[in-house]
């Protein structure tokens, strides 16, 4: 793929695209809604599903989409949620952050699935 997500501390998913010539990346679209730095990103489909220092999960719709908010947010944390990654199942993802927790949950609509302490 010529396309790129990209993330950081300035609390927005920038989506990349590579010139016709393949010598650089442009900035396509902007999506804003994260109050705090994005830690990490997955595509699910044509959806993307991140999650971030403040301690949110959020859902962008990708299909036509030039940027905007999240169609979705999950309130899954007061600490910040650091680790994001495709479950076990298809449809579902996993998240980990500081308040020691792992959550499972089903990326069409973020509802928690499962939740587990993490044990030392």
């Amino acid at each position: 793929s010529r396309t790129l997500y990209v993330s950081g501390w300035d609390h927005a998913i920038h989506r990349l695209r590579l010139d016709e010539h393949a010598t650089s990346y442009v900035r396509e679209a902007t999506f804003i809604g994260h109050d705090h730095a994005v830690e990490a990103m997955i595509v699910d489909g044509l959806s993307l599903i991140s999650c971030s220092y403040d301690g949110t999960i959020r859902k962008w719709n990708l299909d036509g989409v030039e940027g905007g908010g999240p169609s979705l947010t999950l309130h899954a944390s007061k600490l910040p949620i650091r680790r994001l990654a495709a479950g076990r199942k298809l449809g579902t993802a996993v998240a980990a952050g500081y308040d020691g927790r792992i959550i499972e949950f089903r990326t069409t609509d973020l509802e928690v699935l499962n939740e587990w302490e993490i044990t030392p």
